[in-house]
């Protein structure tokens, strides 16, 4: 939980993002990412042109594959930390502020954001790779990235949470 502050020590907080995350537990994170044109990746601060595809088993990505330059961008600069936990899943959510928009990365000079919007806008999914350590993991690689992604479809344990950028109320999930 978050509250806008840290209270004591070792605790994280980050207290304009509006966005649910979940760091899972290390080594369990399965499946495929497809990241398509209009998502974003951070810390890059550029949208993505051409699809890349993530394979991911046991928690790490395992390759990275797309027939363009983000691809070959993503590979080569993933690589040049020379360390594996880089790789690794290190949180997942979805964006809550229905005020951040996506768009808003594109009107601000590289060097003067941190890309907030890009990060919380409402119904985005945001994978993350890297360190865990903020949630009592193991991994401080300084190799992360946020990849705020549109248009998902976002299941927990089959459970929907997020479809098409719209986030799914409780009371909507049939039980």
């Amino acid at each position: 939980v978050q509250y806008g502050f840290a209270d004591e020590p070792g605790r994280w907080d980050h207290a304009p993002s509006a966005f649910i995350a979940r760091w899972p537990n290390e080594n369990s994170a399965q499946g495929v990412i497809v990241l398509d044109s209009g998502d974003t990746i951070l810390p890059f601060k550029s949208y993505v042109q051409s699809p890349i595809t993530l394979e991911i088993q046991d928690g790490f990505v395992k390759s990275i594959h797309g027939a363009g330059l983000d691809a070959k961008y993503l590979r080569d600069y993933m690589a040049s930390f020379r360390d594996p936990d880089g790789y690794a899943v290190s949180h997942l959510g979805w964006g809550l502020h229905d005020r951040a928009k996506w768009t808003m990365l594109g009107m601000y000079d590289k060097r003067q954001t941190n890309a907030m919007d890009a990060r919380s806008y409402y119904g985005n999914f945001m994978f993350s790779t890297g360190p865990n350590a903020e949630a009592g993991g193991s991994r401080h690689t300084p190799c992360h990235l946020d990849i705020p992604m549109s248009c998902c479809t976002v299941a927990i344990d089959g459970e929907i949470m997020v479809r098409d950028n719209d986030v799914i109320p409780a009371a909507q999930k049939v039980t």
